[in-house]
C-alpha cells in the first residue's frame, strides 16, 4: 500500500477509481461504478464484457469477482483475454448451490445482467502494469515502484510504503493487567490473541488492513492481516477503525466489552469473510458504536453451539447447549450505508443455532441496498426489541437489483422474540417469517430442520408488510404469532430525518401495544406505545460519541 503526502493511493486498476474530496477511498472503491457489469454470454469461469478495455492483454492479471450467489468475492488470476472476454479458473469454493457443475440449473446465475432477476455480476481487474493510467494509481513489479503522480507533475512529496502487516502483535498468554491506551497507528493493525484482563482504550488506526487479494477463498488458502482482540474479560472503549480494504474488527473469546466505537469505510472488496464488526463468543456486548460504508454485512454476531452434523452414540445430532448464561448483545449502534456491494447480505448478520442468546436491542439499522436485520437458516431463541429500521433495499443499487433484497428484518428458524421495532421504507417486506419446514440444503451440514417461527412472538411493532418467501413457497403465510401490530403506512413520527423517531402526540402508535409483562415494563401511558420509543419516554440515541467521524 502507498502513501503520498499522508494520503492513501490506488493501486493500479480498471476501471478506474475516482476519489472525492472526503478521500473517503474505501467509499470510492465500493461506488457502482468502480465494477464491471457482465453481459450475456458469461458464465462459471468466463466474463463477457463488451466495455473491456482490449489495448493490452489482462492475462496475468487479477480478476475481483463478486459473482453468483455474491455474498462472498472471490480473487483469481486471469487465464486468458480474447476479445471481450476474459476467463479464471473454475475452482471457486463455497458456491453453495450455485455451482453449475453439480447444479445446472443455476447456470443463468453467471450470466449477463440481462437475464437476472437479482444484482449484476460484477468484477474488476488489477495487477498488470498497463492498468496504471490514471492519478493517483501505482503499480509494484519486480523491486519497481511504478507512480501516477495526482497532480500528474514529479513527485514532490513523501512517499511511504506500508512496511508490515502489525503495529503491535500478542500471541502469547497474558494474564493481567494490560492496558494499550493513547496511540494512533497508521497503515497497521494491532492484534491480541490470547488476552485475560486487558483494556484498550483511546485508539485509532488508520488503513490497518490491506490485501490486494481474498487469500481465505483463493486457490491457494490463506489468511489475510486482521485487527483482531481474543481472549477474556477485555474491555475497548473509544476505538476508531477507518479505511481497510478487508477486516474491521474481530472478537473473539468470553466477556468482551466494546464501547463507544466507529468502524469505518471497511470490506471494499464485499466478502462475507470480512465483516466490519465480527463477534463470536458468550458474554460479549457492543454498545454505542457508529458502522458505517461497508462492502457487504456489517455486524455479525454468534455464540458457539454444538455444531451441526456432531452426533452422538444414538446416531442423533448432540443437542443444543443450555440457554442459561448464553449472551451477547448488539445495543445502541447506529449501522448504515453497507451492503454496498454484495447481494443476500444484512447490515446486522447472524443465524443457525450459534444465534440463541443473542439480543440486539436499540439500535439504528439503515441504508442499504440489502436487508437491514437478519437472522438466517435454522437461527434459533434470538431477541430483537426497540430497533429502528428503514431505508432497506432503497433506493435500487442497479435497475438489475431484485427487489427481494429490500426486507427490513428476516428471521429464519424458531423461538424468537421480536418486539417493539420500528420497521418502514423497504422495497419489499418490512418482515419476512418463514413458516415451512426449513429447506433441506444438501451443498451443507445441517441441524435436523423444523418448521419455522412457530414459537416466534412477534408483538408491539410497526411493521406493515409481512412475508415468508424467504424460505417459503410464494403464498405462504408468514410464520410467528402476530400480536399489536401496526400496519399503516403512516407512523406521523416527530422527526425521521433528524433521528427523532418517538411518536408523535397524534400517531397511531401512542397506547396502541399490549401489555406482556416483563417485556412491556415500564411503559408510560395508558398501554405501551408501538415501536422503539415511547411518546412520553426518553428519546434514546444510538451511535459513538465524541469520536471524530461521529
Amino acid at each position: 500500500q502507498l502513501f503520498y503526502g499522508g494520503r492513501v493511493m490506488i493501486e493500479a486498476r480498471w476501471p478506474n477509481v475516482v476519489v472525492g474530496q472526503d478521500e473517503d477511498v474505501g467509499a470510492a472503491q465500493m461506488a457502482s461504478d468502480a465494477w464491471r457489469k457482465v453481459t450475456n454470454g458469461s458464465a462459471y469461469g468466463r466474463i463477457v464484457d463488451p466495455g473491456l478495455r482490449v489495448n493490452h492483454s489482462w492475462e496475468g492479471a487479477l480478476a475481483t469477482l463478486n459473482v453468483a450467489h455474491q455474498w462472498d468475492t472471490w480473487t483469481r488470476r486471469v487465464t486468458k483475454h480474447e476479445g471481450d472476454a476474459i476467463e479464471y479458473p473454475k475452482d471457486l469454493p463455497g458456491l453453495a448451490g450455485v455451482d453449475p457443475t453439480i447444479y445446472p440449473a443455476s447456470a443463468t446465475l453467471w450470466d449477463g445482467c440481462e437475464v437476472q432477476s437479482s444484482k449484476c455480476n460484477q468484477y474488476w481487474l488489477s495487477g498488470k502494469r498497463e492498468a496504471l493510467d490514471a492519478p493517483r494509481e501505482w503499480f509494484h513489479d519486480a523491486g519497481t515502484l511504478y507512480f501516477y503522480e495526482p497532480s500528474c507533475a514529479m513527485p514532490n512529496a513523501t512517499v511511504e510504503v506500508k512496511a508490515r502487516n502489525y503495529a503491535i502483535w500478542q500471541d502469547k498468554p497474558v494474564k493481567s493487567n494490560v492496558r494499550l491506551a493513547s496511540l494512533e497507528l497508521f497503515g497497521a493493525a494491532l492484534q491480541f490473541r490470547n488476552c485475560t484482563d486487558c483494556v484498550v482504550n483511546n485508539v485509532v488506526l488508520s488503513f490497518p488492513t490491506y490485501d490486494p487479494e481474498i487469500r481465505e477463498l483463493n486457490a491457494e488458502k490463506g489468511a489475510v492481516a486482521a485487527t483482531l482482540v481474543a481472549g477474556t474479560r477485555v474491555n475497548l472503549t473509544n476505538l476508531t477503525i477507518a479505511q481497510s480494504n478487508n477486516w474491521g474488527l474481530e472478537l473473539q473469546g468470553d466477556d468482551i466489552v466494546l464501547d463507544n466505537f466507529l468502524i469505518a469505510s471497511t470490506d471494499w472488496v464485499s466478502s462475507l469473510n470480512y465483516a466490519p464488526l465480527k463477534m463470536t463468543g458468550n458474554g460479549m456486548v457492543a454498545t454505542r458504536g457508529t458502522v458505517r460504508t461497508f462492502g457487504n454485512a456489517g455486524i455479525v454476531t454468534a455464540i458457539p453451539n454444538s455444531p451441526a452434523g456432531l452426533i452422538n452414540d444414538t446416531g442423533t445430532q448432540i443437542p443444543p447447549q443450555p440457554m442459561a448464561g448464553r449472551s451477547l448483545e448488539v445495543s445502541y449502534c447506529h449501522v448504515y450505508d453497507g451492503g454496498k456491494v454484495g447481494e443476500d447480505t444484512a447490515l446486522l448478520y447472524g443465524g443457525g443455532w450459534a444465534a440463541a442468546g443473542t439480543r440486539w436491542h436499540h439500535n439504528w439499522i439503515h441504508g442499504t441496498m440489502e436487508k437491514c436485520l437478519r437472522f438466517d437458516d435454522q437461527s434459533e431463541n434470538s431477541t430483537v426489541d426497540h430497533n429502528v429500521l428503514y431505508d432497506c433495499g432503497e433506493p435500487a443499487w442497479d435497475p438489475s437489483s431484485g427487489k427481494n433484497s429490500g426486507l427490513g428484518l428476516v428471521a429464519k428458524g424458531d423461538g424468537h422474540y421480536l418486539y417493539a421495532n420500528t420497521i418502514f421504507q423497504t422495497n419489499y417486506s418490512d418482515l419476512c417469517m418463514p413458516s415451512c419446514v426449513e429447506k433441506s440444503k444438501p451443498y451443507r451440514t445441517q441441524f435436523p430442520r423444523v418448521v419455522q417461527n412457530n414459537r416466534t412472538q412477534v408483538f408491539n411493532s410497526a411493521a406493515a408488510t409481512a412475508v415468508a418467501t424467504c424460505e417459503c413457497p410464494a403464498g405462504s403465510e408468514p410464520g410467528g404469532n402476530f400480536t399489536a401490530i401496526y400496519k399503516g403506512a403512516d407512523l406521523k413520527l416527530r422527526d425521521a430525518a433528524n433521528h427523532d423517531y418517538r411518536p408523535a402526540d397524534d400517531s397511531p402508535l401512542v397506547d396502541a401495544g399490549a401489555i406482556i409483562p416483563p417485556y412491556t415494563d415500564g411503559f408510560v401511558g395508558a398501554a405501551p406505545d408501538i415501536g422503539a420509543y415511547e411518546s412520553g419516554g426518553d428519546w434514546w440515541q444510538a451511535g459513538c460519541v465524541g469520536l471524530k467521524g461521529c
